[in-house]
Formats: C-alpha cells, structure tokens, sequence
C-alpha cells in the first residue's frame, strides 16, 4: 500500500463524485486515504501532520470535484493535491520551525546492523530530501515534474537520487562504486512495500 498510482476508481464512481453523491464521496475515501496517508507519513516522519493532509486532501478532492475535466485522470489529480499539500506544509514556516524544536529533544541511537538499513538512512534525510525520493522511486515522478513542483532546475532532483544512490551502494558494500537510480528506486520501492508502510 504504498504508491497511490497503482490504484483505479472506476469512472462512473468519479461521475457520481463530481454531482456530489456521498456514496461516490466514501468509496474514494476509503480506496484512496489509506494511500495518501502512507505518503504523507514516509515524507513528513510525523503521523499528526500525515492525518493532516490526509483530512485536507480529501476535503480539497470533495468541495473541487465538480472541476475535473478527466474523470480517467482522477486518481492522478488526488496524488497531485496530495503532494502539493506535503510540499506545502514542508515550506510552512511553523512547521519548520517544530522540526527544529523537536529535533533538539531527540536522541539518535547507533545501530549497528549490517546490510542495508534502509529505515536508518531516511531518518537521517531532512524532509524534502525525503520527498525528492518518494516522488520519484515510489510514486514515478521525472526528475521535471519533481523541478516544477519544487521550483527548481531538472537537476536537482537527479543530484539528491544520485547522492543517495551512492550513499545507498557505500552502505551496503563499503566500496566507492556507483549503484543505478534503477537499483536505488528498486531496493527502496521493495522495502516500503514489504515492511515500512502501513
């Protein structure tokens, strides 16, 4: 349960939606906050603020429906008001200035496993970081789509893929050879399947 792109509302139902039947309102919320959530949760690390932009997606989604024009690009739109919201609450200046509150209170514990620790090392990352990889490993994002949305050059989200894919490689061999942004969006896609999402 973890890339929202995967799943599929069929389009009566987004019809049903978009002349506000409150059915239609509850299927897509069941079908689809479990998704939004997951996101939220692996980008921001804080389960309040993924509840948050769970509630606020799904409030934008009900009170904007009757705008959409491509009921078979719905679960599309949803992910797009999703991530919006993330990167939103990322560039609050309130929410910045939590983090660094909280960040002062918390105690890192060393743990030496061997193997890739993967859990570990996006704890380490700040939280757009965080967001430049779910983005493109897990919901499949380009690296423009990623630039537009946080306003930057199409490189720097192949800077940070490619840093971590490096990072990634020195962790799990101690060597200085580069592993793929392929190997990279394969190990961290098949480890939030299996064991980090809820």
């Amino acid at each position: 349960m973890t890339s929202i792109r995967g799943v599929v509302i069929p389009e009566e139902t987004v019809r049903q939606l978009m002349q506000g039947n409150k059915s239609a309102q509850g299927e897509v919320y069941t079908v689809l906050a479990p998704h939004v959530y997951s996101m939220a949760l692996r980008v921001l690390r804080d389960p309040q603020g993924a509840e948050d932009i769970t509630q606020d997606t799904f409030i934008d989604v009900i009170t904007k429906a009757h705008t959409i024009k491509s009921p078979n690009k719905f679960v599309g739109w949803v992910r797009t008001i999703a991530v919006n919201r993330c990167y939103m609450r990322l560039r609050s200046p309130w929410y910045k200035r939590r983090l660094d509150v909280e960040l002062e209170d918390e105690v890192v514990e060393e743990d030496h496993t061997t193997g890739l620790d993967l859990e570990r090392i996006l704890e380490s990352l700040d939280q757009k970081t965080r967001m430049v990889l779910w983005l493109y490993c897990v919901e499949g994002y380009t690296h423009e789509e990623i630039g537009k949305l946080m306003k930057r050059s199409t490189s720097y989200s192949k800077i940070i893929i490619s840093r971590l894919s490096k990072r990634l490689n020195k962790t799990e061999s101690n060597d200085d050879t580069e592993a793929s942004t392929s190997t990279l969006q394969s190990k961290i896609t098949n480890q939030w399947r299996v064991s980090l999402c809820p």
